[in-house]
């Protein structure tokens, strides 16, 4: 798939683990991790909104196109 998630790398840059995430936003555990490893073949925006909101961040840190693969 062209789109790319990087979900985990800023929870690296965070400091932030996959279960804090899951609790603090109420988003399930199995579908963060999914997104985490590029097992997801789709998110509702509002779940993206969320991750935004509780991340501080924008989605073009967190989803990355490349024409490439």
């Amino acid at each position: 798939m062209a789109i790319q998630w990087h979900l985990d790398l800023v929870l690296e840059r965070k400091s932030i683990r996959l279960e804090e995430l899951a609790r603090s936003t109420s988003i399930d555990i199995s579908q963060l991790r999914r997104i985490s490893n590029g097992k997801s073949k789709e998110i509702k925006l509002v779940v993206l909104d969320v991750l935004c909101r509780e991340l501080v961040c924008q989605p073009r840190d967190l989803l990355e196109y490349n024409s490439s693969s």
